[in-house]
């Protein structure tokens, strides 16, 4: 049956990007099994400001270069297996909503009309992981996964996370989770940065060489993108109009409760096209700090799925979410985990992931360093304590996570 569409936020104000209207959030009451009554009392419009949020790609040091095998205006690059049906459209009318299988608050949301025009592959223009933002507002927990419990694994093995959805599905063999807590637009684009590249890298693998990697063309679709933010009221409000030019946020959609139950968890999926530009670097501009470009050039699509926790529980607890209520879900075979802020070498992530190739490595990790530079403190720092935490935790035979925490932006190299 068709489902209406609700009047969308599209984000807050982003030097590029300014809201017209006013950020509400929505609650949804029983209105019987299986569905809900939904209230909104306004929306807004995405619209661009004088500053271009896109510039002309300009290529740094390092950076994997795309050959012509990816060509924008071909539409047969996408095929017939990438297309997913839109499944409880979200569209103006009525406010009664029938929840997806009677249980779970699942809808797909247009993406506004400016961004659609930027993707720059024409094919892509007509699949709904292009054209469609798909919410999830979730009130289970990630706790709640029991592996020994039917009920709680069917729940959450069976969330109708768009991966799933495809008339072949999606095998999930890298999984990459960036933990966020209030970290800016900035810190934000350095580590997706870092993490395109890396999926430039691995797209541009020779094709036909299974026993080498699974990688190649089809890479995009092996590789899931996971953002989890620890608590809606802590999160920058310019990362998250980053994340809203990238199209994997729409603010006004989220929900409070759903059938009286509170919402724990906000979980937006979207496929990116666009990449993020060389960083600008202007102190003085109108007091709003620095400018996170982004390009249509030397890209190819990425699925991310962004994450905002409704509270702030600290990094374990994000880290849980993605552990938990994902990895069940997606069965992906290699997780990698960042923090926002960190930023991956060129091929860094993929020679994590080939370390694994090794049946008898269980984990694996590269080196941080600091970033040098006006703003970065000494790169000594950062070597002594990540040499001294892995032979604090060799010695005493404990496997652990081990955090570097700096004051400054860190870079990933192996």
């Amino acid at each position: 049956m068709p489902f209406p569409v609700l009047p969308v936020n599209h984000g807050s104000d982003y030097m590029q990007v300014q809201q017209t209207g006013t950020t509400n959030y929505m609650n949804a009451q029983r209105t019987g099994a299986g569905s809900v009554h939904m209230q909104q009392t306004g929306a807004s419009s995405l619209t661009l400001g004088e500053m271009p949020v896109f510039q002309q790609f300009e290529r740094e040091v390092g950076e994997p270069v795309i050959g012509n095998v990816f060509n924008p205006a071909d539409s047969t690059f996408f095929q017939q297996d990438d297309q997913i049906q839109r499944s409880n459209v979200a569209a103006k009318g009525e406010t009664k909503i029938q929840l997806l299988d009677d249980k779970y608050y699942s809808f797909d949301y247009p993406v506004p009309k400016q961004l659609i025009k930027q993707i720059p592959f024409e094919g892509a223009k007509k699949l709904t992981e292009f054209t469609h933002l798909r919410y999830h507002a979730i009130t289970a927990d990630a706790s709640d996964y029991d592996p020994d419990s039917y009920e709680s694994r069917d729940y959450i093995e069976n969330y109708p996370l768009r991966p799933n959805l495809y008339p072949i599905k999606r095998q999930t063999e890298l999984m990459i989770i960036c933990t966020m807590y209030n970290e800016d637009e900035v810190l934000l684009g350095r580590t997706l940065k870092g993490v395109f590249k890396n999926i430039k890298y691995m797209y541009n693998l020779p094709d036909g060489q299974e026993r080498v990697h699974p990688f190649g063309k089809e890479a995009w679709k092996k590789i899931v993108v996971v953002i989890v933010s620890d608590g809606r009221q802590k999160i920058n409000e310019r990362a998250k109009a980053l994340l809203t030019l990238l199209g994997c946020f729409q603010e006004g959609i989220m929900q409070e409760k759903v059938n009286d139950k509170d919402v724990n968890a906000h979980l937006f999926e979207y496929t990116t096209t666009f990449g993020i530009g060389k960083f600008d670097y202007h102190k003085m501009n109108d007091n709003k700090g620095f400018t996170v470009p982004l390009v249509t050039e030397q890209t190819v699509p990425v699925q991310i799925m962004f994450l905002l926790k409704e509270q702030n529980k600290q990094k374990i607890n994000s880290h849980r979410w993605a552990f938990n209520f994902l990895c069940p879900n997606l069965n992906p075979k290699v997780v990698c985990l960042l923090d926002v802020g960190t930023e991956p070498g060129p091929n860094s992530i993929y020679k994590l992931w080939e370390a694994f190739k090794d049946p008898h490595v269980g984990g694996a990790c590269g080196e941080i360093r600091a970033m040098l530079g006006t703003h970065a403190s000494p790169n000594d720092e950062a070597t002594l304590a990540h040499k001294f935490g892995r032979w604090f935790y060799a010695q005493h035979l404990v496997l652990s996570l081990f955090y570097l925490v700096l004051s400054v932006p860190t870079v990933l190299k192996l």
